[in-house]
């Protein structure tokens, strides 16, 4: 699990650079072509700051169920 959001973050992190590589190429709109790009960089970022979130919650909730097991298993061998 935690690689497929660690493949998402990477595939997202290379959309923002080739939207933004497009947007310095495309060189010719104005500030219509950067408030685009930098609406892109924004959801881009959303994105990965969510992929991130999601993360960290599967992991604290990973690190909640290994404590309760080592509690449990401390019970057990101290009656």
């Amino acid at each position: 699990m935690q690689g497929l959001l660690m493949r998402r973050i990477v595939a997202v992190a290379v959309a923002a650079a080739l939207a933004l590589g497009g947007a310095a190429w495309s060189g010719c709109g104005g500030d219509d072509a950067e408030d685009e790009a930098q609406e892109q960089v924004d959801e881009i970022q959303e994105q990965v700051d969510e992929s991130t979130d999601e993360l960290n919650q599967q992991a604290q909730e990973e690190i909640d169920k290994a404590q309760g097991e080592i509690d449990k298993a401390q019970e057990e061998a101290n009656p």
